[in-house]
């Protein structure tokens, strides 16, 4: 049942158009459940049952007529005692086999299940035995034979029934997609099982619609720019470590790469993982500045080795510039 005020401009409708405007009220609202399904539409004002057989109208009942067309609805005429019992001008109902009997239907079947396979929770079965003891005051058991919490039904720790009423109060026809927040306050009024909130967070975040209708609160980004050719070799080089080999007789686990930009020739220096920073900057000079001379710049990722103190102190002071390439495109 619907209950609502007209606006300032709906008190001059006249009679019928007011009696047809509840009509497009209640096939707006009830939407979600009367599309697609075949509906009867009760009212106590007998034109309406003959509006689509009328030839002249003027253009408001025209539109909605054309709105009401879009669903599989017959308007039929009853007695003003029936209005008077079902509390409304307009009735909508649909048949039995119906979408909204349908979800009726699926949630007591989905209820009785999870009462079903309580049972096989042992963790519910310990709460429910200590609230037998007065340890547990939270935890009850209804006459049904359902465990709650706080008038709350306990789901047990089954992904199957989890998993189905996540489904059901986020990406069903009726739920709309809810945040993570607004979805967590609607179920705890029904339901409860331990780690709620964090599994119903983890579920939006994994939804592919809303994060792809997610909106961007960050700064635009700027483009990615590729780096200028350089006029001379081994002016500007690229770095970079790998790490994880086999180690070998001499006790290195990792190579350190160095790539001229212009001639892409490399250079491939054994390392371990444990060296310090003062010994990677003695094998760079032995083997980079001593051979080639100084380089006008270097880029590397942000490995911690290039982006603490010593690294870049040690650039300044060969005058050399150190240039990062841009975090997760490598």
């Amino acid at each position: 049942m619907h209950d609502g005020n007209l606006k300032e401009h709906e008190c001059n409708y006249p009679t019928h158009d007011l009696e047809l405007a509840a009509v497009v009220l209640a096939l707006k609202i009830w939407r979600h459940y009367l599309f697609g399904e075949e509906c009867h539409i009760f009212t106590d004002h007998k034109s309406l049952k003959y509006i689509f057989d009328q030839k002249e109208l003027n253009l408001r009942p025209r539109r909605w007529i054309e709105m009401i067309e879009d669903y599989d609805c017959t308007i039929e005429y009853h007695a003003a005692l029936l209005n008077e019992l079902r509390g409304s001008k307009a009735v909508v109902t649909t048949e039995d086999s119906g979408s909204l009997l349908a979800q009726f239907k699926a949630r007591s079947s989905l209820v009785t299940k999870i009462v079903r396979r309580q049972s096989y929770d042992s963790n519910l079965q310990k709460k429910l035995e200590k609230s037998k003891k007065g340890l547990e005051v939270e935890f009850e058991l209804r006459t049904d034979g359902a465990i709650v919490k706080q008038e709350r039904l306990c789901v047990p720790n089954i992904s199957e029934l989890k998993d189905a009423i996540l489904e059901e109060a986020h990406s069903s026809a009726y739920a709309m997609h809810p945040g993570n927040t607004n979805m967590y306050i609607t179920l705890k009024k029904t339901y409860w099982w331990s780690g709620m909130k964090q599994e119903i967070v983890e579920y939006v975040d994994r939804c592919l619609i809303c994060q792809q209708v997610k909106p961007v609160r960050q700064r635009p980004r700027g483009f990615l720019n590729p780096l200028p050719v350089p006029e001379w070799k081994l002016e500007h080089i690229t770095m970079d470590f790998l790490f994880g080999l086999p180690r070998t007789s001499s006790g290195h686990d990792g190579i350190w790469v160095i790539v001229d930009i212009l001639t892409k020739m490399a250079r491939f220096i054994p390392i371990k993982a444990t060296s310090t920073l003062d010994q990677l900057a003695r094998l760079y000079v032995d083997k980079i500045v001593s051979q080639y001379g100084v380089p006008v710049s270097i880029v590397s990722d942000r490995d911690p080795r290039f982006t603490s103190k010593f690294w870049p102190s040690l650039q300044k002071a060969m005058e050399i510039g150190l240039k990062f390439s841009t975090s997760f495109h490598p």
